[in-house]
C-alpha cells in the first residue's frame, strides 16, 4: 500500500458535448444531481454536487424519479454492448447511452464511449448533452462522498481507496476537495501500479509513498 497526502485540490470538469458551459458532474436517478447543476449553467464545486446529490436520493426514494432497469444488447458480433439508461423527474428527462468494446484499447481506442441526453420535463425541449464516462466518473465519486459525509461520526482523516484507474483518480480529487490534507491510502493490483499512480500530477497535490 501506499499513502498519498494531499492538499487542497479545485476540482473542475468541462463535460458538455455542446461546449456552452463548463460544469461540474455526477447519475441513473443520481444521474439528476448533475443534470440540475448542468441546468444552472455555472462551474460547480464537489460539495455543491454533493447537495444535489443529496436531494436526487431523497426524490428517488419518495418517488419522484422514475429510473428503470437499464437495457444491455450485444452487437451482431458479440464484440461490443450497447447500454440504454433512461430516467424521469419532475424536472428533466435524460437518456445515457453507452457503448463497450473490449478490445477497444488495441485501436487506440476508448474501451466505453457514451453520451447523456437532457430534456425539460415540461414541454420536451432538448436542453444538453453530457460526455457518459465522464458523467460517470464524478456520480460515483459524488455518491462516495455522500455516504462518507452521511454515515462517518467522525472527521475523515484517513481513507483506502483499492484500484488505481479512472475511477481512484475522480476519488482522490473528490476527497482532497472536501477534505484538506486526508490521507488517501491506494492498493492496487501490484505495488508498481500503486506507486505510479501515488506519483501521478494531482493539481498543487503534495505526495509522500510509504510501504
Amino acid at each position: 500500500m501506499y499513502l498519498c497526502r494531499l492538499l487542497p485540490l479545485d476540482v473542475h470538469c468541462a463535460a458538455l458535448c455542446n461546449q456552452r458551459h463548463n460544469l461540474e458532474l455526477k447519475y441513473g436517478h443520481a444521474l439528476h444531481a448533475i443534470l440540475r447543476c448542468a441546468r444552472n449553467a455555472g462551474t460547480f464545486t464537489i460539495s455543491c454536487i454533493g447537495e444535489h446529490a443529496a436531494r436526487t436520493v431523497r426524490d428517488y426514494a419518495n418517488g419522484g424519479i422514475t429510473c428503470p432497469p437499464r437495457t444491455v444488447v450485444p452487437t451482431q458480433d458479440g464484440n461490443g454492448t450497447l447500454m440504454c439508461m433512461p430516467t424521469v423527474a419532475e424536472d428533466l428527462i435524460a437518456t445515457k447511452i453507452l457503448t463497450i468494446f473490449g478490445k477497444n484499447p488495441a485501436l487506440h481506442l476508448p474501451t466505453i464511449q457514451g453520451m447523456i441526453t437532457c430534456a425539460d420535463a415540461h414541454d420536451g425541449r432538448f436542453l444538453f448533452n453530457l460526455d457518459g464516462p465522464t458523467v460517470t466518473m464524478r456520480r460515483t465519486s459524488a455518491m462516495s462522498m455522500l455516504g462518507i459525509r452521511t454515515f462517518a461520526s467522525d472527521a475523515v482523516k484517513r481513507v483506502l481507496i483499492i484500484g488505481t484507474g479512472t475511477q481512484a483518480l475522480a476519488h482522490v480529487e473528490a476527497l482532497s476537495a472536501l477534505y484538506p490534507g486526508i490521507e488517501v491510502v491506494i492498493r492496487g493490483r501490484t505495488p508498481e501500479r500503486a506507486e505510479h499512480f501515488c506519483k501521478s500530477p494531482f493539481g498543487n497535490s503534495r505526495m509522500s509513498v510509504s510501504a
